[in-house]
């Protein structure tokens, strides 16, 4: 009840001084604006990238294109990345139930260790691939992995290194 007088009482001061409603009217106008540059413009669909996981779907589809099926895939991020392979490789759900490994199986919250040619390494910050294949990463470790290989492909916030 409160909030509708005082909106009531508010409108009514504006409908009687016309400047100062134009007044507020350009205010409104002009910092919508600013925000509408903010949130739509480069700054922040950079700063926000990571948190979406901005570049995941383009490293999968390029580390499945290099291991034309032959190679384990190691995705070391974090944030559940085996649902972004899941979703990129559109592979069918029976594939997934009859080939998935777990760390933790039979506790509520299940982790994903691997399935089908992918297999999942927890984020850390720093890069020592055990074995030889395909590692997706983040491009902050591009420079490790270049140590290691010639093969590294940036796409936004993940790189693959393809490690021999």
């Amino acid at each position: 009840m409160p909030l509708i007088l005082l909106t009531s009482v508010g409108l009514g001061v504006l409908l009687k001084n016309k400047r100062l409603a134009a007044l507020i009217a350009i205010s409104y106008a002009v910092c919508f604006t600013g925000f509408c540059f903010r949130y739509f413009g480069n700054d922040y669909r950079e700063s926000v990238g990571r948190s979406f996981c901005d570049g995941i779907g383009d490293a999968i589809n390029k580390s499945v294109e290099l291991s034309g099926g032959e190679t384990t895939i190691n995705v070391v991020a974090e944030n559940m990345p085996y649902i972004y392979a899941l979703f990129y490789t559109q592979t069918p759900p029976e594939e997934y139930l009859n080939t998935v490994e777990y760390e933790n199986s039979g506790v509520m919250f299940q982790k994903v260790r691997s399935f089908s040619d992918f297999r999942f390494i927890e984020h850390t910050t720093s890069f020592h691939p055990e074995v030889a294949g395909i590692y997706i990463i983040d491009a902050s470790l591009e420079n490790i992995a270049r140590t290691r290989t010639d093969e590294v492909y940036n796409f936004k916030n993940y790189s693959v290194a393809v490690i021999p």
